[in-house]
């Protein structure tokens, strides 16, 4: 009998076949991990995506990143596009979605009321928004605007190669293109610092054509993307009562434009801090876009025109500025009349929010023609009070009752504490463009030019009550110009005969009224030339109400006719001009000036009484002006009203005329050194 025997399996055999199969596992496992771990990835992100609107597809690579094609968001005021987005897939299996890796977004364009932003690439690093963020960033069911949205957003660095923005304003069409724009440090929707070495725009208007520029460097600093968005693109709510920042420091340099015309303005450098604002009741955007809509205001109506100041003054008290610097500005034109070149320039122009109100400043000023010349060193305006007289017209606008026409502009005008232009140096042709009229009928010759000069123009006005500045200060320091030889104008042709070839004359004016004493202090009102003398000016008016700074001109002059004078004082200081009108005159007459000065010296001590009358105060008058004709130096004269209250209208009335009687009622004190 033959027996079957079956070899015994090897134990190596065996154990080689499981180490196959565990390998196979290990195979499958290590190529189809990534594969399901994508699927998931994908799985997850669509159905987070999913409440956002319109996803076309999400997709994932072996071991490639995922990928979302075509994600709409429409949210109140904004419309957010984007083609692509392309993240790090296995990395949303985790709490933080894309910390782990870039994330690039393809194609994005930010649509809002007039302005559109379009992004073709966008690089995201150290984002660490997780899958709850995601889903409220892209949930079309919210209600939330895209600002509150954009509070979600953190990054490390997001750096835009180009982002071009696109505005319409009326008829004119506006793209401005960034290049290279690198934001660092991102959290909450602010960003710490934004720089980009440049930047390109283009206007384009029906009327006034093409004008392109270009810009760059450009900083910014703490930059609030949730508050720009609500300021540009939401309408004003209950809360926005009060401009918040939007960011902090900024610089902008080599600023540039050409019109096309051939114009250019340059910049050299444009500095600022702590921009704020808040928005509009129709935003930004929207109300940007309604006052460029207006071609011609003269055509508008009352309720229109009303509508349009509505706007502008929501605008103008939308926003205020830490401070603003620009230097270097030229400009390089023609004039459109004569066809000659223009060239200007301004070294500093500075803006600054002082405790006292804001101040703006400009120095270094310069126009230039072939045959004209102007220099500015320096104009400033400050202590400008403007926001309650803009709040005071935005309250009359909005009563359903005001009429646009019947408004008294007046009362809306912002007060300037204080202006003042210095160094003032202007060189321009005498040409005429009308013919000369009336006494003056000298041809001009050729090369005839005017040339002038003044020192300082200064003005103040401050401690404001009820609208009113109680005290007032004018200056206009060395009005200096050359007399024109053969000079037929009254004034100007005498001064010419006394040997003054030149003027150079000064004023001021310093006066304060008190509304408890109902009292106008008048201090200094003078008035000097070089080589001439001086003129000075001194008094008190009494019963004067606010109504004599009325807007309205029947109770401002009802005002004038209650005031009084209480004490009036002159002050004559001789310089040279009596010397030389005794010259000329003495020519005129062929005589001796010393002959004529004791004439008019006898005839002073005659003359003033008998024309103020023999009174003790004319007396003392009449001797004090004899003693200074006789030897001019100085004379002082105070009038001073025996009345209390002063003299009024109704006095000069009752004296008919006749001076001798008004000198009755006051006290003369005169002497003459």
């Amino acid at each position: 009998m033959t027996s079957a025997v079956r070899p015994a399996r090897p134990v190596c055999s065996a154990r080689r076949r499981r180490n196959t199969l565990l390998a196979g596992a290990a195979a499958i496992a290590l190529v189809g991990a990534p594969l399901v771990a994508d699927e998931f990835a994908a799985w997850r992100l669509s159905r987070i995506l999913a409440p956002a609107g319109t996803v076309d597809a999400v997709s994932g690579a072996l071991f490639g990143p995922l990928a979302v094609d075509g994600l709409h968001l429409a949210t109140p005021g904004a419309t957010l596009s984007i083609d692509r987005i392309v993240l790090p897939g296995r990395g949303l299996l985790g709490s933080s979605a894309l910390a782990a890796g870039d994330v690039t977004l393809e194609g994005v364009s930010v649509v809002l009321d007039g302005m559109t932003l379009r992004m073709p690439r966008i690089l995201v690093s150290g984002t660490d928004l997780d899958q709850a963020a995601i889903a409220r960033i892209f949930d079309k069911t919210a209600t939330q605007p895209l600002s509150e949205r954009l509070a979600a957003l953190t990054a490390s660095a997001v750096r835009i190669p180009e982002l071009t923005m696109d505005q319409t304003i009326g008829d004119m069409q506006q793209t401005v293109t960034y290049h290279d724009i690198d934001m660092r440090d991102i959290r909450a929707g602010v960003i710490s610092a934004i720089a980009a070495p440049r930047a390109t725009m283009r206007i384009d208007g029906k009327k006034e054509g093409l004008t392109t520029g270009s810009m760059g460097p450009i900083t910014i600093d703490d930059f609030d993307t949730v508050q720009t968005a609500r300021v540009y693109g939401e309408k004003a709510g209950p809360g926005d009562t009060e401009p918040k920042r939007l960011y902090g420091a900024f610089s902008v340099e080599n600023f540039s434009l050409r019109d096309a015309k051939g114009n250019e303005v340059g910049v050299a450098r444009i500095s600022g801090r702590d921009f704020k604002a808040r928005p509009t009741a129709d935003s930004w955007l929207g109300t940007i876009d309604a006052l460029g809509k207006v071609d011609d205001f003269e055509k508008l109506s009352s309720a229109e025109r009303k509508a349009f100041f509505m706007r502008l003054v929501d605008m103008m008290t939308a926003f205020e500025i830490g401070g603003f610097e620009a230097s270097g500005f030229t400009f390089k034109g023609k004039d459109e009349k004569k066809g000659e070149p223009i060239d200007a320039e301004m070294e500093r122009i500075a803006m600054s929010a002082d405790a006292t109100g804001p101040s703006f400043s400009v120095t270094g000023m310069r126009f230039v023609t072939p045959d004209a010349e102007m220099r500015f060193g320096g104009m400033s305006f400050s202590e400008i009070v403007w926001r309650p007289m803009l709040e005071r017209l935005k309250e009359a606008l909005a009563a359903p009752d005001t009429d646009f026409e019947d408004l008294d502009a007046r009362k809306f005008v912002p007060l300037i504490g204080h202006a003042r232009i210095e160094a003032i140096d202007i060189d321009v042709p005498a040409d005429e463009d009308e013919p000369r009229r009336g006494k003056d009928k000298r041809a001009v010759k050729a090369g005839e030019r005017i040339k002038m000069a003044i020192g300082a123009i200064d003005l103040k006005a401050g401690n404001i009550v009820d609208d009113i500045p109680t005290e007032l200060g004018a200056r206009v320091d060395h009005f200096a110009m050359a007399l024109p030889a053969g000079t037929d104008k009254d004034g100007l042709k005498e001064l010419r005969a006394m040997g003054y070839e030149a003027l150079d004359l000064s004023f001021a004016l310093d006066a304060a009224w008190s509304p408890d004493k109902q009292e106008l202090a008048v201090k200094t009102l003078s008035f000097n030339g070089k080589d001439m003398g001086a003129v000075t000016l001194s008094g008190l008016l009494g019963n004067v109400t606010k109504d004599i700074f009325s807007s309205d001109e029947a109770i401002q002059q009802v005002a004038l006719m209650s005031a009084t004078a209480k004490r009036l004082s002159l002050a004559v200081e001789n310089g040279g001009i009596f010397e030389r009108f005794l010259e000329q005159e003495a020519k005129k007459q062929k005589r001796k000036a010393d002959d004529l000065r004791k004439e008019y010296g006898m005839g002073a001590a005659i003359v003033v009484p008998a024309f103020l009358g023999n009174s003790e105060g004319a007396r003392t008058l009449a001797n004090a002006v004899a003693r200074f004709v006789a030897r001019p130096g100085a004379l002082n004269v105070t009038a001073t009203a025996n009345n209390a209250g002063g003299l009024g209208l109704a006095d000069f009335a009752a004296a008919g005329g006749e001076p001798a009687t008004l000198f009755e009622q006051v006290t003369i004190e005169a002497k003459a050194e």
